[in-house]
């Protein structure tokens, strides 16, 4: 794999869990499953129907919003996205204290106050 997840770096793990949380929120409104398009197009449609879309319904479908897997399952794959960001800021110091040859240095691995700040 040319990108491990830890090689992110932070910018891009923000974004990805913003992402994550906007396709949680349109995956839970109540109109997120209705059908725009016909099923099937028979030979006499002409493509030139003038059927309504549905109307629009952002509130927060309960049923899929109390499920399993948009409450539990959603928490956990969210925190370790946290986590892999939260990891993604000291990355590169680990990253060049394991090409250091001499691990007995005490100053091999230096993290920076701002960085540690971001596990919080």
């Amino acid at each position: 794999l040319a990108d491990c997840l830890i090689d992110f770096p932070p910018e891009k793990w923000k974004k990805i869990i913003l992402q994550f949380e906007d396709l949680r929120e349109s995956l839970l409104r109540k109109d997120a499953a209705l059908i725009v398009l016909p099923e099937e197009l028979s030979d006499e449609d002409d493509g030139n129907t003038q059927d309504e879309a549905p109307m629009e319904d952002d509130s927060v479908n309960p049923l899929l919003g109390s499920s399993k897997e948009f409450t539990e399952m959603y928490n956990k794959i969210l925190n370790s996205m946290k986590f892999h960001m939260c990891l993604s800021h000291i990355q590169p110091q680990l990253e060049n204290a394991m090409l250091k040859e001499n691990f007995a240095d005490e100053e091999a691995v230096v993290i920076p106050h701002d960085d540690i700040v971001a596990f919080y």
